[in-house]
């Protein structure tokens, strides 16, 4: 079942005038594992510059497509990470949320991507 709380469709299909088929493009590549591997190399480096950009990217990428859920975990990470905190270890519940945000977006899309087609 679609859950418009974790993906708005009406706001996405909004914002791409319609056009799912190019929604859908965009949608399978941001949940390639490359993804969020990327946000797990930072965190495991410890490299707060590079966490910082991280979750920028990854939380504009997540408002553009509208994946609510991604984007308010991430958002509250990065504005942690933007004001200066440096602590990885204070920030892994923040960051456990974002993994499993994008990792319940992930399969919610991929067992019902074909609804898309069909909103």
């Amino acid at each position: 079942m679609w859950d418009l709380s974790i993906i708005d469709l009406d706001e996405a299909l909004n914002r791409v005038m319609g056009r799912k088929d190019m929604y859908v493009r965009w949608l399978d590549k941001f949940f390639l594992p490359e993804t969020i591997a990327e946000l797990e190399d930072v965190f495991k480096k410890r490299d707060i510059k590079a966490a910082n950009a991280v979750l920028h990217k990854l939380k504009g990428t997540a408002a553009n497509l509208a994946v609510t859920s991604v984007t308010e975990q991430t958002a509250r990470l990065y504005e942690r990470v933007k004001s200066g905190e440096t602590d990885f270890v204070s920030m892994e519940e923040d960051y456990n949320a974002i993994i499993g945000a994008f990792h319940k977006a992930s399969n919610m899309y991929l067992s019902n991507r074909s609804y898309i087609s069909e909103y």
